[in-house]
């Protein structure tokens, strides 16, 4: 039977592993959330690792110190991935995970741990892996291998890239969201600085690793944005995301009523292409829009390339209710202001028609013998005269065949000899 070793220190890496568990729980209960899963991924991992560390030093044997460092590893290479997935998810970049993306990115680490699984069987990861003492306290002596600096180039990438795609992403949120996502950056950068003084040999607390102590107090930042900011309860959406999936076009301004941004969709309405107008004056690019009354909001009508825009202009204001800019949101109406002008034109059309007409109503009092009509002030009038005054109708005068027959009987009788 092991007699384990101990040292006071422990209890620090022991408080630190239980901080990333309760990480854990509090994730794990918001796994619906977007990201919370990753999130739960990572700090279970980070707990993985720093147990990992802290089981392997307090064993005294090489055997044990084995068996620990793959513990260790597992939760290393896993905490490595699950923050870039992590980060990647946070700031809906999730789309760039393709499965190929996914299969390179795990050549290394795969290889990595295949080296730790089988560490004391080669020289390639470390090539000494051996105990020794250091003021009573059995630790293991390490001189790396090949492997080893392969993992750490490759695990400093991808942290790099982390930072730069988190703080690059900060610029481009919304205040709460960036107060969530300032202290990730602290919180990551608190973590790899540890770890860089301890393999460049400059660690201060020689022979400790000092890298998971800091996860005591990531452990406490995260609660805070947890209470503050409502981290994982809501997460930003990218605004890139709004952008691709909005149907209207959008052009955002500055102060200056420069171009600073514009979406898929307006590029199609205006025929223009984002890098050939970014950066512009908008009276510049677009001299049909320059009627946007820049002090409130307001919708116009603005014509384009044949086509017809509903154009709305809202003026945006920063956190101190000062103004910043103006959102643009262009709607296609060719077809609705179009199909509006033609039905005012038949209106127009209809009503003229009816002006012109006049109709006769009621009941009409009419001689049964000479077919005169006498008129509201009881003079009688001939019917022709009748209609004609009270209608838009005029008389042509015709005799029909009966009459014919009736008034001239010698000319019918002739035309049928």
């Amino acid at each position: 039977m092991t007699d384990w070793q101990f040292t006071p220190i422990a209890y620090a890496y022991f408080f630190s592993a239980a901080g990333a568990f309760l990480l854990t729980f509090y994730a794990y209960r918001l796994r619906p959330v977007r990201g919370a899963t990753y999130f739960c991924m990572l700090t279970m991992s980070v707990g993985i690792w720093t147990l990992g560390y802290i089981l392997g030093l307090l064993n005294p044997t090489l055997n044990g110190k084995f068996l620990y460092l793959r513990l260790e590893y597992l939760g290393i290479i896993s905490t490595n991935i699950f923050l870039l997935v992590f980060i990647i998810t946070y700031i809906y970049r999730n789309y760039w995970l393709k499965p190929y993306v996914i299969a390179l990115l795990s050549i290394i680490p795969i290889f990595t741990y295949a080296q730790i699984l089988t560490v004391d069987q080669h020289d390639f990861f470390y090539r000494v892996y051996e105990v020794t003492t250091v003021n009573g306290l059995i630790v293991s002596k390490k001189v790396y291998g090949p492997g080893f600096y392969i993992w750490t180039l490759f695990a400093y990438s991808t942290f790099i890239f982390d930072e730069i795609l988190l703080i690059w992403s900060i610029y481009r949120m919304p205040e709460q969201f960036r107060k969530q996502a300032v202290p990730l950056v602290a919180i990551a950068a608190l973590t790899m600085i540890p770890n860089f003084l301890y393999i460049t040999g400059t660690n201060p607390i020689a022979p400790f690793d000092p890298t998971p102590l800091p996860f005591v107090v990531a452990t406490f930042l995260f609660v805070f944005l947890i209470r503050q900011y409502g981290f994982l309860n809501i997460v930003p959406v990218a605004h890139n995301l709004i952008f691709k999936n909005v149907n209207s076009g959008i052009i955002i301004l500055d102060e200056r009523q420069h171009i600073i941004d514009i979406n898929i969709t307006a590029e199609n309405m205006i025929s223009n292409t984002k890098r050939e107008v970014l950066g512009r004056p908008l009276n510049n690019c677009f001299p049909e829009f320059k009627n946007h009354d820049q002090a409130k909001e307001n919708n116009i009508e603005v014509e384009k390339e044949g086509r017809i825009y509903e154009l709305q202009s809202t003026p945006l204001l920063d956190y101190q209710q000062e103004y910043a800019g103006h959102i643009l949101m262009l709607y296609d109406v060719t077809a609705r202001t179009r199909l509006e002008q033609e039905q005012n034109l038949l209106i127009e059309e209809l009503q003229t028609a009816l002006d012109q007409v006049k109709t006769l109503t009621g009941l009409l009092p009419i001689c049964a013998n000479c077919k005169q009509i006498r008129d509201d002030e009881g003079d009688w009038q001939q019917v022709e005269s009748y209609i004609q005054n009270r209608s838009s109708a005029n008389f042509t005068h015709s005799i029909c065949p009966a009459c014919v027959e009736t008034l001239y009987p010698d000319v019918i009788k002739q035309r049928k000899q």
